[in-house]
């Protein structure tokens, strides 16, 4: 298909410019002998040839396309060959439309100085010379200027498609992420607390003998520190449970502890804590208060009764907790899960962040952590209600001011109404520039620049009869300002059903301006130029006017409700992504909440039993069960054990596994796949997989057909019996997504899928389905 695209226009051009060469060379006055025909037929065949390459290398494309009719022009002339002529302005599109606008200009002011040496060869100078090579400028900077707006759109579709595949790829692992999100809080939360029990039971047992006293202390801890425990999961699992699943991820039972409270909550447990902290934003202060309870829990178990400083400094654009000890007590030997440090670790980094933990030089053991601290973007950005001048708007603005010039001098000059001298077409420049200016602006502030058009369209009167002939046509070619004013009103103005009155209005002004004109002899047409007539004049080129001018609205109109449109989907579908993420993410903590309520919760229910019965041994033996629930519940969330289910590879080669799940969970997914299939691209591999994935998840339970073969440079994969799939928002989602590799994707309304991926350049051989 891409070859077929690239070929078509380059053979048209040319079997036209062949079939039409002896008529060209009678109708431009340019008869050709033998010899230039045969230039010119090989000047066009060479165009065919380097415009065919203008997708994979367009400068190179570029270059020859203006060697060839340059070669061609000056074997005879440039009417003859004005089909193949158009070559040039399409390959410099393609330059636009796939390069930097450096190489843009350059290859474009190449290309120019050669249409002047070619000009200057065939003419010589004077005033022809300058308006051909004008309006050849011109009409350079407008192609650079549509491929321009061509790259920045195939860049903002990528960039769409960029953060659907995101939102794809968040649903598709929001289970394990919301997993390893709740391992942190459940450690957070309650490893600590239990750690301490199992302490200080643990010390008031080794010195029963000598300080009976601490029996009783180790009994009250654990009575309160247990029920502290199952508050604080019962709140949690209340939280896990919440069946609106739009609540915020960052929300839990926990909340923010201020660095002197948590420094005295450790202090009841026999750990000598300083702290110095500066201010911090309060979302920094969590998550560096998550961490710095992490260490001091460390503090507990590995060195009990150690002196223990929190450090918190702000610099530079960052917070920086440092909690350090010197190590100077033992601690209990089998307390720790080994997901501490690692949960903080992935705290930090998901806060932007770093943590680094180590021993101290000296004993002791530090850990350090840096986050950055939100707001500290350097000043001095474009704000998003700034106006901006785009490269488009530029060179329309300055191809409305100078093209009618370049049409006036190539006019007849034996009609005085279109004769212009030097000084006249200088003047004449200047008013319609001006009168051009404001469409700079058109698109942020499109009914400003509006009313500076119209406002500007009457220095023509002034002029008139002046330095520059009096003539309404003469002015008149310069109303396509107007035009392009009222399309920028429909396109890009607020209150889009107002817009409409743009189109009145610029036809009545423009009107008024070359009646204004026409009678400022006192004539009309050779008569009178009376109210009624004036009136009349008006009103007929205001009809006349209105009728082009509102066809440029509906132009515009149209092109606003299509962007919208299209915006309204990439919205559509990026929402119905989060959504499913969202939902998969609630499931997760629903399951997580009955793990919790029937392992840990029991454990520490017992606990607090235990406590009040005055059964000491008892407390410990169930605080380190409780542990030990806590830790296999850390390590199935974090998937560390051995049936912790793992997504299937997000490639092409898994979907022979995927159609195998659906079938062993009981729904018909047939697969009719080649056994061996040349290799895709890297991410037409991962997209084929999640195209797959997503439509077949779309909500159908009826049987299903995925049919896969390639032609050599796409792989072609269709999916029928999804009739629900098919309609969802996530395949405008796949579209865009397939689009940004250069695939596609097509709906019917049967239910079935049809997408288009593109393949290696490199044949390789991958099997499609395992035994």
């Amino acid at each position: 298909m891409e070859y077929v695209r690239a070929w078509t226009l380059p053979a048209v051009l040319a079997v036209a410019q062949l079939a039409l060469l002896p008529q060209l060379a009678r109708w431009t006055g340019h008869p050709l002998d033998t010899a230039g025909l045969i230039a010119d037929a090989v000047a066009t065949v060479l165009v065919g040839i380097a415009l065919g390459y203008r997708r994979r290398y367009p400068v190179a494309a570029y270059a020859g396309t203006v060697a060839a009719i340059a070669l061609g022009s000056l074997a005879t002339h440039p009417d003859v060959l004005a089909i193949a002529g158009f070559a040039d302005m399409i390959a410099l599109y393609s330059v636009s439309a796939r390069r930097g606008t450096r190489i843009v200009f350059a290859t474009a002011g190449a290309g120019l100085l050669l249409q002047i040496a070619v000009t200057l060869r065939l003419y010589g100078g004077g005033r022809e010379f300058g308006a051909t090579i004008t309006s050849a400028a011109v009409v350079y900077l407008l192609v650079a200027a549509l491929g321009h707006s061509r790259r920045k759109w195939t860049a903002a579709r990528a960039a769409v498609a960029g953060k659907l595949a995101d939102a794809e790829a968040e649903r598709r692992d929001a289970a394990v992420t919301e997993r390893r999100r709740l391992a942190r809080e459940l450690h957070d939360v309650s490893a600590h607390l239990l750690t301490s029990i199992v302490v200080t039971g643990s010390a008031a047992q080794r010195l029963a003998d000598r300080q009976p006293s601490l029996t009783a202390e180790a009994l009250d801890f654990a009575a309160r520190t247990g029920k502290e425990t199952l508050d604080t999961l019962r709140t949690l699992v209340a939280v896990l449970r919440e069946p609106d699943p739009s609540t915020p991820a960052d929300q839990s039972a926990v909340s923010p502890t201020g660095f002197a409270s948590l420094a005295t909550g450790f202090a009841d447990l026999g750990q000598r804590v300083t702290v110095s902290a500066d201010p911090v934003p309060e979302r920094v202060e969590k998550v560096l208060g998550m961490i710095a309870r992490e260490a001091l829990t460390n503090t507990v178990r590995y060195a009990p009764g150690a002196n223990v400083e929190v450090l918190v400094e702000a610099a530079d654009g960052h917070a920086v907790l440092t909690v350090t000890d010197d190590g100077s007590a033992p601690g209990v030997a089998g307390l720790g899960s080994g997901h501490g440090l690692a949960g903080a670790r992935e705290r930090a980094e998901a806060a932007g962040g770093t943590l680094t933990a180590g021993p101290r030089m000296g004993g002791g053991w530090r850990v350090t952590a840096a986050v950055p601290v939100a707001g500290a973007r350097a000043a001095g950005r474009r704000g998003p209600g700034e106006p901006r001048v785009r490269f488009a708007d530029v060179a329309l603005s300055v191809a409305l001011g100078l093209l009618p010039v370049t049409f006036a001098i190539f006019a007849d000059e034996s009609d005085p109404a279109w004769n212009l001298d030097t000084a006249d077409a200088a003047l004449y420049a200047l008013v319609l520039i001006l009168h051009a200016l404001p469409v700079m602006w058109r698109r942020a502030a499109p009914w400003a620049a509006f009313g500076a058009v119209l406002a500007t369209s009457w220095l023509w009167p002034a002029v008139a009869g002046q330095a520059v002939p009096q003539s309404p046509w003469l002015f008149a070619a310069g109303a396509g300002t107007e035009l392009a004013a009222v399309y920028a009103v429909a396109a890009y103005a607020r209150r889009g059903w107002t817009t409409w009155l743009a189109a009145p209005l610029a036809a009545g002004s423009l009107s008024g301006v070359l009646v204004r004109i026409a009678a400022s002899d006192g004539s009309l047409d050779g008569h009178p130029a009376t109210t009624a007539a004036i009136a009349g004049a008006w009103a007929f080129l205001g009809v006349l006017g209105s009728m082009i001018l509102f066809a440029g609205w509906g132009i515009g109109f149209t092109a606003r409700i299509r962007r919208r449109r299209v915006a309204e989907r990439d919205r559509s579908a990026l929402s119905a992504a989060t959504a499913d993420a969202v939902a998969v993410a609630h499931a997760e903590r629903i399951r997580i909440a009955a793990g919790l309520r029937e392992d840990v919760l029991a454990r520490t229910g017992a606990v607090v039993e235990a406590a009040e019965r005055g059964q000491l041994d008892a407390v410990i033996g169930q605080a380190r069960a409780g542990l030990a629930a806590m830790r296999d519940l850390l390590g199935s969330l974090r998937g560390d054990g051995d049936g912790a289910r793992r997504d299937p590879q997000a490639a092409a080669a898994a979907i022979a596994g995927l159609c195998a799940e659906y079938r062993s969970d009981g729904r018909e997914v047939a697969l009719d796949a080649p056994a061996e299939f040349p290799s895709l691209a890297p991410d037409a591999d991962v997209s084929a997989f999640r195209l797959v994935d997503a439509v077949l998840a779309g909500g159908d339970t009826g049987p299903a057909q995925v049919s896969m073969h390639g032609d050599g440079r796409y792989l072609r994969i269709t999916v029928e019996g999804v009739p629900v799939a098919a309609k969802r928002p996530t395949v405008a989602g796949l579209r865009a997504r397939l689009a940004a590799i250069g695939g596609g994707l097509s709906v019917d309304p049967a239910g079935t899928v049809r997408a288009w991926l593109p393949t290696r350049t490199v044949p390789e051989v991958t099997p499609w389905r395992s035994a």
